[in-house]
């Protein structure tokens, strides 16, 4: 079967078979110097948030990865301008925090997992931060993960 499934889709239109490709969008790659909220800069830019996702499959949540590991953000070239002028315009901004109080037993994995973002994204954003020595009361800026409904 397989074998006959792959012979009909080498030569369709001898089986009667109409086969209609979208052409493949132009991309453009936009560097990222700072974590980046896709739905932040979806509504920011007017580009609609499927598309940011789409075009960037590799992310876990819809943010962009600290600027230590230099992402690259695609999207269609269509959307770059609008997507360049929101990253470039400081007035925008493109992150939204949890302040989470330290309370005994807290580890930074089971805020991560909390708040649906990962440890590195913590440490980003708290540069001082001890991971082994958290302190009962401090506060700690968490990036805004995405919103489940799962509770």
């Amino acid at each position: 079967m397989f074998l006959a499934t792959t012979r009909i889709l080498s030569y369709p239109g001898r089986y009667g078979l109409e086969l209609s490709w979208d052409p493949s969008p132009d991309w453009a790659r936009i560097p990222v110097d700072a974590c980046v909220d896709l739905r932040l800069l979806a509504r920011q830019s007017g580009v609609p948030l499927e598309v940011l996702a789409l075009s960037n499959p590799e992310l876990n949540f819809s943010v962009t990865p600290p600027a230590s590991y230099q992402y690259t953000l695609k999207v269609p070239q269509e959307y770059e301008q609008a997507v360049k002028d929101t990253l470039e315009s400081s007035a925008v901004p493109l992150m939204e925090f949890n302040i989470h109080v330290v309370k005994p037993g807290d580890t930074l994995s089971e805020m991560a997992q909390k708040y649906h973002v990962t440890v590195d994204m913590i440490l980003q954003f708290n540069p001082r931060l001890a991971p082994r020595t958290l302190r009962i009361g401090s506060k700690i800026m968490i990036p805004m993960g995405p919103r489940r409904s799962d509770g």
